[in-house]
């Protein structure tokens, strides 16, 4: 059947405004079709009368509406009753389950992927990716250490040894270095010949002196002023003078002396610098 546009302004009208009833209501009593109620609630711009005289451009047909409209559609729509809802939907010619599914999903987090199962062929560059890494920490810790090694004056440690200020700083900022450049602490701290867990003690604490108060008296196996120049005037003896302390001990052995034990002499040589040369033309022969 085809209907005049003035009675389909008229159906529109009882549809929208504002005692407008439903479409299956208004069909029980006009005798139109539900859904053709429905399509020209949806399409107004099809019936003349609707549209402007002025021949202004007509609205835009839901279909045509942007995402940022659609959003916007959806959050009005969200804040109305059923009433409110209902009047809003025929009044726009709207159906907004569609938006909202497509909104939800837009603003869901997205899906974390299941890990598949490794093939052998990733398994395989896997553990080459892991080799490398391995051999190119230990090359570095490997390179660290070695320039740890020319950077230290010597053997900074030994149980129960006092170190200044001064020392520890040194020992803390060689340690430091060789970790940044990717040696492992203890290792560092085994090239320097102190135990890791004094460096620790000492990262801890705010004052960086040795906070021990003894020794109040000398060792009572402390070397005399005369047994210290009894050992510098053998070492230096022409006999004597191009031995080590290694060699000098067990020829005084032989011939029933004894001054000192080797790490003595060793020490007295190093405290007046003379285990590395001590010729009769050196400055330090005494």
């Amino acid at each position: 059947m085809v209907y005049s546009n003035g009675f389909k302004a008229r159906m529109i009208r009882r549809m929208l405004g504002k005692e407008g009833i439903s479409a299956s209501a208004l069909s029980r009593e006009t005798g139109v079709a539900q859904p053709t109620l429905s399509r020209w609630v949806r399409e107004p711009r099809t019936v003349d009368s609707m549209t402007n005289s002025n021949d202004k451009k007509s609205p835009k047909s839901p279909r045509d509406w942007s995402p940022l409209e659609k959003i916007q559609a959806v959050l009005e729509a969200a804040e109305l009753n059923e009433e409110e809802l209902g009047d809003f939907l025929r009044r726009k010619g709207l159906q907004l389950d569609e938006w909202r599914t497509s909104v939800q999903a837009a603003l869901a987090p997205p899906k974390r992927r299941k890990k598949g199962k490794a093939t052998p062929e990733q398994k395989r560059i896997t553990n080459l990716e892991r080799e490398i890494r391995r051999k190119d920490r230990a090359l570095a810790e490997v390179t660290a250490l070695l320039a740890l090694k020319k950077k230290s004056p010597g053997d900074l440690g030994g149980r129960g040894r006092r170190h200044g200020h001064e020392e520890r700083d040194l020992i803390l900022g060689l340690v430091d270095e060789a970790v940044h450049a990717g040696a492992r602490q203890h290792k560092a701290c085994e090239v320097l010949g102190i135990d890791p867990r004094t460096v620790q003690r000492w990262i801890r604490q705010e004052i960086g002196e040795d906070r021990r108060a003894g020794p109040r008296r000398p060792p009572r196996n402390k070397l005399s002023p005369a047994e210290r120049r009894s050992i510098l005037d053998l070492v230096n003896a022409p006999e004597y003078r191009d031995l080590s302390p290694k060699q000098i001990v067990p020829l005084l052995a032989d011939r029933g002396r004894y001054v000192g034990s080797e790490s003595t002499l060793y020490r007295v040589l190093r405290e007046e610098k003379l285990l590395a040369y001590r010729e009769a033309s050196s400055g330090s022969v005494i």
